[in-house]
């Protein structure tokens, strides 16, 4: 409860991230940052869509405050989704950080005219792959 005697809304960050390797460091990054953050999962760019409009199984899904994106997802691509994104009404305020095994400019130049805050290149070492994860969640933090 916080002063109001309301309960503290949790601000949600959603990956859209289809490597199961990938999630699990993640899903490490955030259990270090004890950042209050709540994490949840979509597996592909279908499935976050849906969790965005809050359809099908989805249907009472807290709207994210960030969305963690990784760029090659099956059936609808992490471009694809943000120029989905951008192009509603309701979608297209919610910050989104592309993370990304891919460090092509041209990918990089993409996302960014796409409307992300931020493209991270998927770095090698744990430490940095935390430090990456905590950087981007500022943007959570912010809104």
């Amino acid at each position: 409860m916080n002063k109001t005697g309301l309960a503290a809304v949790k601000k949600v960050v959603l990956s859209v991230e289809d490597d199961d390797g990938a999630y699990s460091l993640i899903r490490y990054a955030f259990a270090e940052m004890s950042s209050g953050l709540e994490l949840r999962r979509a597996l592909n760019g279908e499935d976050a869509l849906d969790f965005l409009k809050q359809t099908g199984r989805f249907e009472d899904a807290p709207r994210p405050s960030l969305i963690l994106l990784n760029m090659n997802l099956p059936r609808i691509s992490g471009p694809e989704l943000l120029a989905k994104m951008r192009a509603s009404d309701l979608l297209q305020h919610i910050p989104v950080v592309v993370f990304s095994s891919s460090s092509l400019d041209a990918d990089r130049a993409k996302c960014l005219a796409l409307g992300a805050k931020q493209y991270i290149t998927k770095p090698n070492s744990y430490d940095d792959f935390v430090n990456a994860v905590r950087s981007a969640c500022t943007f959570a933090q912010a809104s």
